[in-house]
């Protein structure tokens, strides 16, 4: 494929750098919202659910670092990382130990800094316009411009761009990187998917509406806009 099919498919599907929306359409009014500081329950449910992922997904981010560095079965046993044995059956061993507890400290800061800069990167990337970051009780956000409107196709990738981002970085620096910081690389990984799972669910939520939707969000409430009846 061409570099002009390339822009002819991202202009398209409006994934292409474009002048900032700052005013709806005349037909257009809201027609769904999730708004996470009035549904507490909801946020909590996405809290368990980043927790209970913690574990797959960790397994999945493991056996892909085994795969490409296979030197890191010695490594990260030693700081408290999960233990896979093939040899005699299957298990998981985690031990706690100051190394675990500094790589965990470590990857969770970096992770939430990393993660939200990513977001606003891309809403920048769209807009042209410098981002909004927030931190609440459960969560940090980053959010579009202010009185800044996205397109769907935008916003969903905003939405899945950290995941994807730190991923395909962290897969490639896999091989490369000197072994003692692996685990904290790992950690890394494994923290950024498990708690991209609020990004996936609303993106989710996202592909529910209609294609030509117009999309506002302050950080703790997304509202989509679309024509009226």
């Amino acid at each position: 494929m061409g570099l002009g099919a390339v822009t002819q498919l991202t202009a398209q599907f409006k994934l292409l750098p474009m002048k900032p929306i700052v005013e709806l359409p005349a037909n257009y009014i809201k027609i769904d919202t999730l708004d996470l500081s009035r549904d507490i329950g909801v946020l909590i449910k996405l809290q368990i659910a980043v927790l209970l992922s913690f574990i797959p997904v960790g397994w999945v981010f493991l056996l892909a670092t085994f795969a490409l560095r296979p030197a890191a079965r010695e490594v990260l046993p030693q700081w408290g990382l999960f233990d896979l044995n093939f040899d005699n059956g299957f298990f998981v061993q985690l031990i706690i130990s100051p190394p675990l507890v500094f790589s965990l400290l470590l990857a969770t800061i970096l992770v939430i800094f990393i993660h939200e800069a990513i977001h606003g990167l891309f809403f920048y990337l769209y807009t042209n316009r410098r981002p909004r970051f927030g931190f609440k009780i459960l969560y940090a956000y980053a959010a579009s411009p202010e009185g800044v409107y996205i397109n769907r196709s935008q916003y969903f990738i905003v939405g899945l761009s950290p995941l994807l981002v730190m991923t395909f970085v962290g897969v490639l620096l896999l091989p490369v990187l000197p072994l003692i910081a692996i685990p904290s690389l790992v950690f890394t990984l494994i923290l950024n998917a498990s708690g991209s799972v609020g990004d996936v669910a609303m993106m989710a939520w996202l592909l529910r509406q209609p294609k030509e939707a117009l999309i506002k969000d302050t950080g703790i409430m997304v509202s989509a806009f679309g024509p009226g009846d």
